[in-house]
């Protein structure tokens, strides 16, 4: 890190902003959903482009669901974002 002449300043606020965020998980956690909406894998990954690549891979190990009519039949990933999961990508199994 490289601190200039009017660094100091710079870095004791983003030390006091970064003790008052310090409840901030440091990477977001990510849920795969299956087929049939149960969550099999809860992960941690640095960017949701990440998350996206490694649901998409690890979804290749669980068995594709029958088609339903009616009935959602795709994998999701989600991210969670304090309380609730947000969704992130859902796509139907090849």
């Amino acid at each position: 890190m490289t601190v200039g002449p009017n660094g100091a300043g710079c870095l004791r606020a983003c030390h006091a902003v970064c003790r008052w965020r310090s409840y901030v998980p440091a990477m977001p956690s990510y849920q795969l959903l299956d087929g049939y909406g149960h969550p099999t894998d809860t992960f941690t990954a640095n960017c949701d482009d990440e998350a996206k690549a490694y649901g998409m891979t690890r979804a290749q190990d669980y068995p594709r669901p029958e088609p339903r009519f009616g009935a959602r039949r795709d994998f999701q990933v989600r991210c969670e974002e304090g309380d609730r999961w947000r969704l992130l990508v859902a796509w139907a199994p090849v």
